[in-house]
């Protein structure tokens, strides 16, 4: 998917569940997020980003509840990438 020239690459598991997204996939500096979910449910238990930040590599996992992932991904995006 593409916005604003913003290209968004997302993968899913059997289920139609999405695992990831990866946001400006074909950009210098692309912001990857992961989503860990039960396999039993599919409900997310977790997510990680990884990004570059002001002083290089991030990786940073985070608790997130189905529901609140989007804006949970959102906070580490803005508080620690570039």
């Amino acid at each position: 998917m593409t916005r604003n020239g913003v290209r968004t690459r997302y993968t899913y598991n059997s289920g139609h569940y999405r695992t990831s997204k990866t946001i400006d996939a074909d950009g210098p500096n692309p912001i990857s997020v992961s989503y860990d979910r039960s396999a039993d449910t599919n409900l997310i238990r977790g997510l990680t980003v990884r990004c570059i930040g002001r002083e290089g590599h991030v990786i940073r996992t985070v608790a997130a509840r189905s529901g609140t992932e989007d804006a949970a991904a959102g906070d580490v995006i803005r508080q620690e990438c570039r």
